[in-house]
């Protein structure tokens, strides 16, 4: 699997990374603790060696799940958490916390979850800042921020990675932040690169079968929802046609990206997790990925301009 270089990480990274938030809770569906086990070890045997986890996941349990399993040989192991905007008294605290259920003495990687309108990002950024320096975290991330407050923390201290949302259908990264973190040496992760399941083949259209968490989402809308369903349509025909997974397909074409942006997706069973790395060691015809992008275009440009993530979350 390929490997991508981080900064500030004395090791690099698996351009596809295992995001958990689907453990420790039913948030996006019944599974069982057996099949999260068997998840993370059929990830590790693919060549998986970053984990990306957060304090919220499962009320922590997403964090002591991947702790337990990792514990052995943690150095091999790259193991990001997050918490949202906090004070620096409540991010020590926290942060202990999570390194007691992580089985960790360090964290590799540690975001700012998401940005809070009632508490300032700067004390908490400078706190870590700290921790930087002491070791007890290798690199600071953000999560959910804008451009202009990625890069109003940047002239404070380094930031070494930036995690948003990036699609087929969801490309604002593309606006500016993309372009910010590659100026700047920032390692960029991609979340949700299946759009919350939308392009996983498994829905031939949008509709209220669909788990209802991810129907909270831009995506359900009514006008975006029209031109993603056209669009499906069309990727569906085309994944069949070239005989490639649909899922794999749209995570190849993150891969593929001039940016060469790291991919976090979810999986809740070991059979699903195979299938979306299905061609992760393969060549894909650059003439098939021109054609998805393609037909995704016209749906992205349709998201809902003043949403400022999927979520329409302002926290």
């Amino acid at each position: 699997m390929k490997r991508i270089p981080l900064a500030n990480i004395d090791q690099e990274s698996s351009c596809y990374i295992l995001g958990t938030w689907a453990f420790g809770d039913k948030f996006w569906g019944d599974h069982s603790h057996k099949d999260t086990i068997k998840t993370i070890h059929a990830a590790l045997r693919l060549g998986i060696n970053h984990f990306d986890t957060a304090q919220s996941y499962g009320n922590g349990i997403a964090e002591q799940i991947i702790g337990q399993q990792l514990r052995k040989e943690r150095e091999k192991y790259i193991i990001s958490t997050k918490q949202i905007a906090t004070t620096p008294e409540k991010l020590e605290k926290e942060l202990q916390a999570s390194m007691k259920r992580l089985f960790s003495e360090y964290i590799d990687i540690f975001y700012i979850h998401w940005p809070s309108s009632q508490i300032e990002a700067r004390p908490m950024f400078e706190k870590l800042l700290e921790l930087k320096e002491k070791k007890i975290i290798k690199a600071i991330g953000l999560s959910n921020f804008s451009l202009q407050q990625i890069s109003k923390l940047q002239e404070i201290g380094k930031i070494d990675i930036v995690q948003e949302c990036y699609n087929l259908i969801w490309r604002r990264p593309e606006d500016g932040i993309i372009p910010y973190c590659l100026d700047y040496g920032i390692n960029f992760a991609a979340y949700s690169p299946l759009a919350h399941g939308i392009l996983s083949g498994e829905y031939p259209s949008l509709t209220k079968k669909i788990n209802k968490y991810r129907q909270k989402t831009v995506f359900f809308e009514e006008k975006p929802q029209f031109y993603i369903n056209i669009a499906l349509e069309k990727f569906r025909n085309l994944a069949k046609e070239a005989n490639l997974p649909p899922a794999a397909l749209a995570l190849k074409w993150i891969e593929t990206r001039p940016s060469m942006p790291l991919t976090i997706f979810g999986a809740k069973t070991r059979a699903q997790l195979e299938a979306n790395l299905s061609l992760a060691e393969k060549v894909v015809e650059t003439e098939i990925l021109a054609k998805v992008d393609e037909i995704f275009i016209t749906a992205a440009k349709k998201m809902p301009k003043d949403a400022k993530n999927i979520f329409r979350h302002n926290p």
